[in-house]
C-alpha cells in the first residue's frame, strides 16, 4: 500500500492534530481481509506514530523516517538484512519543499528465505 498522507494538514497542531487517528483507521480497515506487508508513506513525518492510529506498531516496523518518506514492514513475515538506506537523489528548488530521496531496505521472506 502506498498513502500520501499530507502530513503539514492532517498532523499539523495548527489544521487537524490527526484528525483522530483517521490516516490510521483507514489502513487499518484496508488490512482486514489480507494482512498489509508493505506500506510506503509520503508526507511522512512520524512512521510509528502512523502505525500506533493503525494499531500496527506491534506488528509492524517502520524505517526511513526522514525527508517525509517511510516504510513499514510486517515483522512476522518479513526480516530486515542490515539497515535501511535514504539516499538524496534531487532537490526540486533549493530552499522550497526540500530533496526528495530514495528509500533502499533489503528484506528477506521469513517463510520461503527468499
Amino acid at each position: 500500500m502506498t498513502y500520501n498522507l499530507f502530513w503539514w494538514n492532517l498532523f499539523g497542531q495548527q489544521f487537524q492534530n490527526g484528525n483522530g487517528g483517521s490516516a490510521g483507521k483507514l489502513i487499518q480497515a484496508s488490512g482486514v481481509d489480507a494482512p498489509l506487508d508493505f506500506m510506503v508513506f509520503q508526507e511522512c513525518e512520524d512512521g510509528n506514530r502512523v502505525l500506533r492510529d493503525a494499531g500496527l506498531e506491534a506488528t509492524h516496523a517502520a524505517l526511513g523516517i526522514q525527508h517525509a518518506i517511510a516504510l513499514a514492514y510486517r515483522k512476522d513475515a518479513w526480516r530486515l538484512e542490515g539497515s535501511d538506506v535514504l539516499v538524496d537523489v534531487a532537490e526540486d528548488q533549493p530552499g522550497l519543499w526540500g530533496r526528495r530521496s530514495l528509500l533502499l531496505a533489503r528484506l528477506t521472506h521469513v517463510a520461503s528465505g527468499k
